[in-house]
């Protein structure tokens, strides 16, 4: 990445399991610390992950084809379909993992690129 900020972002990632490891206080400090000092300024709780889709509609859609796609699956799994709110649950882990597939990287080189371009595609 060479968008202004990410570099940090980049640290706080590698620091932040460390941290967690040795002291949960020392994480949580941590974790502040990054969220005050080194979040982009105008960005609001959604802005960077719609950024890093492409988009708020690409965002959006992704995690609605994704919660219609968890839905579908949980629903025809002979076992799982038993559990109480696994409907709900299977909406909720598509959505996440739709929201989360869509902001993969945009390469063709590497398998999260491919996987990030058919999310959001």
């Amino acid at each position: 990445n060479t968008e202004k900020g990410t570099r940090p972002l980049q640290a706080g990632r590698l620091v932040l399991p460390l941290a967690a490891f040795i002291d949960h206080d020392l994480a949580w400090t941590w974790f502040v610390i990054n969220c005050i000092f080194f979040h982009h300024r105008n960005d609001g709780p959604f802005d960077g992950s719609a950024r890093r889709a492409g988009g708020a509609g690409t965002l959006a859609g992704a995690t609605a084809c994704g919660a219609l796609g968890g839905g579908m699956v949980v629903s025809r799994l002979p076992i799982v379909n038993l559990l109480p709110l696994s409907d709900l649950m299977g909406t909720l882990g598509g959505a996440l993992a739709g929201f989360i597939c869509a902001q993969f990287p945009r390469s063709y080189n590497t398998l999260e690129g491919r996987l990030g371009e058919f999310c959001r595609g």
